[in-house]
């Protein structure tokens, strides 16, 4: 465990033994800050810390051929600094990495819930697949907002879809994301649909035929007698 001080010389220079695979220079100025060096040349930022509950733990900062040295060292003092206020960064790191994509959550979790009980789940998924995967599906759940929502209903509409058919997309998604919070899945705490309102759907008007006209007539005429109804023909 080698103690230099890491310049910016020195991380161009460094070299790793041949007989080794890597090897970690500690940096003699900020304590835990490390340089690792590969055989096959790669080098490697890192910023080693103690947690709040006294493990050591170490954490990637990135690769020197795209870091400068000066934002590596603040990077790994805002480790440090996170570290001593929480939450963990390695574990923030991890939850981030644990957030599912739409597309995943959908197919995962979602619709194998929704098929257990719902007899129009392929309503659903066809909505999903049409409308909603395109244009989001690639999302991670902690990255979609209403704007992205507010997109999609607006181009169904472009298309000519009818407001019930873009309601359908805002409700699945609202219980989507409700659903995602209930189970607590990573990046599902907030609602991207809470807010959006819901199109006025048009009522369609439709006249009785005769057969149901006389039904109802009858059906009137039998609550207000308290009789049987009376034929509407006459029997042969």
């Amino acid at each position: 465990m080698p103690r230099v001080r890491v310049t910016r010389r020195f991380v161009r220079e460094a070299v790793c033994p041949p007989e080794r695979q890597k090897i970690d220079f500690f940096d003699t100025q900020q304590t835990g800050f490390l340089l690792e060096v590969r055989r096959s040349r790669g080098k490697t930022f890192y910023q080693r810390y103690t947690d709040r509950g006294g493990r050591t733990r170490q954490f990637r900062i990135g690769p020197a051929d795209v870091l400068s040295l000066s934002a590596a060292r603040r990077r790994g003092r805002a480790v440090v600094a996170q570290a001593l206020i929480g939450p963990d960064p390695q574990d923030h790191r991890a939850q981030l990495r644990s957030i599912p994509t739409l597309e995943e959550f959908v197919r995962e979790r979602f619709l194998p819930h929704v098929r257990s009980y719902k007899r129009s789940w392929r309503t659903d998924e066809s909505l999903f697949r049409v409308h909603v995967m395109p244009m989001i599906g690639s999302h991670y759940l902690d990255t979609i907002h209403s704007e992205d929502i507010a997109a999609i209903i607006q181009r169904m509409r472009s298309e000519g879809y009818a407001n019930g058919t873009t309601n359908h997309v805002v409700v699945t998604l609202r219980h989507l994301f409700n659903l995602a919070n209930k189970w607590q899945i990573p990046g599902a705490s907030n609602n991207p649909t809470s807010g959006m309102k819901l199109a006025p759907e048009v009522n369609r008007e439709r006249f009785l035929t005769v057969e149901e006209a006389e039904r109802l007539i009858a059906s009137i005429e039998r609550m207000r007698t308290g009789s049987r109804p009376r034929p509407l023909c006459c029997s042969y």
